[in-house]
């Protein structure tokens, strides 16, 4: 998954901005709902050891193909 990529790749800060763009997109565009989101993430972030399968597809916040629909959005590009 790209996400796993990313974090090899770039640094924690970084990490926390690309985390940070993505689930405000998901919010924008209906994926996500915030209220789920603060309840998750009480103090309005993710954990430093943020993991989208762990802390967002697990619990249900959305579905992998929820999720696959939202990066393709995302990044403008299909997923196969």
């Amino acid at each position: 998954m790209f996400l796993r990529l990313a974090q090899s790749r770039f640094s924690e800060k970084e990490m926390e901005d690309i985390n940070h763009r993505i689930i405000s997109y998901l919010i924008e565009k209906g994926f996500l709902k915030k209220a789920d989101y603060e309840k998750f993430f009480p103090l309005g972030h993710p954990p430093p050891d943020f993991s989208v399968e762990e802390h967002i597809i697990k619990p249900g916040l959305i579905t992998v193909e929820g999720f696959q629909a939202a990066m393709e959005g995302f990044f403008g590009v299909p997923f196969a």
